[in-house]
């Protein structure tokens, strides 16, 4: 098989894990979120906010504001994903996927700040056979920001029959070459 592991979360360490985050995913806060005043405090919010057509918007960040208010479980399940996992303790998923016969890919940005790049070279550790590929100046959103990238290296380790020259040609067949 064939996996690509694009900014891979699973043995962050807690300390790597911003208080303020910590803090959001405690149930008590959790439960208070969840109480329909708050979500409908949360609705009115994302549903009046006007941006400044001169201030820049953070699509990740609108994806985010618009999901808390309109999606009653995004932040129970975000939360859970903080206090439980899959961004800590998956030491034994990366150590099985070194077992396995599987061609792996790993991508991981410098600049990611979600899941720091410090943990790119120890799952590169737990999977030695990883091909790993660092994308300069790519955060935790590298699949939008460096799609480019991210796609070629996708195809150039799992089609070997691919080349720079005949993707570029399948690039401008297909209008989508920068």
């Amino acid at each position: 098989g064939k996996v690509a592991l694009i900014t891979p979360a699973g043995i962050i360490e807690s300390g790597d894990i911003s208080r303020t985050a910590i803090f959001m995913s405690t149930p008590l806060v959790q439960t208070v979120s969840a109480l329909p005043p708050f979500q409908h405090y949360m609705r009115l919010l994302a549903n009046t906010s006007k941006l400044s057509e001169h201030c820049e918007t953070n699509p990740i960040q609108e994806i985010v504001r618009l999901q808390t208010a309109h999606l009653p479980h995004y932040n129970a399940a975000v939360a859970s994903s903080l206090r439980d996992g899959p961004i800590r303790g998956l030491h034994f998923a990366f150590q099985s996927l070194a077992r396995s016969s599987n061609q792996v890919l790993l991508i991981h940005g410098t600049a990611d700040k979600t899941v720091p790049y410090k943990y790119a070279s120890k799952m590169h550790t737990l999977v030695p056979q990883a091909n790993l590929v660092t994308i300069s100046d790519g955060g935790h959103d590298i699949t939008t920001t460096h799609a480019f990238e991210v796609n070629d290296q996708c195809y150039f380790t799992f089609s070997p029959t691919i080349t720079r020259t005949n993707l570029a040609d399948e690039y401008n067949r297909l209008g989508r070459w920068c």
